[in-house]
């Protein structure tokens, strides 16, 4: 029946409008809140999704320290994960290095592995180190401070891919088990401009 629907309840005046303590409305609802938020900040950084390459220095596994001002110029590939996802992280990274080879000038791509340690005690770091080594042609980023997981908000127990343009503008992100042909497309497509 068209029109007999109780409309009080709408325009019903609720707790929502009782003034509590001086200037403190009672029983407003958060989300409004939230989605002032969102339209003061923007959404990319409420939730640590930068759009842009972060500045960073990170030691490998080797102590060697990587720096973000080498990739000035270049599209940058980070591959982040934790201890969950490293394995998916090794898959990938092997992927997108295929990709990679296949470029007329390769060496205009960076590709970076981050491990995200965060939450290592001190003590335990150089066994951690241990555990990771492995080719020396393959560093692994530790990021032991969490710093690339509070800029970029990683998925737990994926393989975190990141792909920046030269400029260190975001160009691609997506979270990942497998690899799948899907996703290697959507990283050539990135990479197309250098084919």
């Amino acid at each position: 029946m068209y029109g007999t629907h109780d409309t009080s309840r709408i325009f019903r005046r609720t707790e929502c409008s009782r003034v509590g303590a001086p200037g403190k409305l009672i029983g407003m609802n958060r989300t409004y809140y939230i989605l002032i938020a969102f339209a003061l900040f923007g959404v990319s950084n409420v939730f640590g999704q930068s759009q842009t390459l972060m500045p960073f220095e990170l030691a490998d596994q080797y102590d060697v320290v990587h720096s973000s001002q080498s990739t000035i110029g270049k599209h940058t590939v980070l591959i982040i994960s934790d201890r969950d996802g490293s394995a998916h992280s090794e898959n990938w990274g092997q992927a997108i290095q295929g990709l990679i080879n296949e470029l007329p000038h390769p060496s205009n791509v960076s590709v970076f592995a981050v491990a995200h340690v965060e939450g290592v005690p001190s003590f335990l770091r150089s066994f951690v180190r241990k555990l990771i080594k492995g080719d020396r042609n393959k560093p692994v980023l530790l990021d032991w401070n969490g710093q690339v997981n509070q800029e970029y908000g990683i998925e737990s127990g994926r393989a975190n891919v990141f792909l920046f343009a030269p400029n260190g503008n975001l160009q691609l992100r997506f979270a990942a088990n497998e690899v799948t042909v899907s996703e290697l497309k959507k990283v050539q497509l990135a990479l197309k401009p250098l084919y």
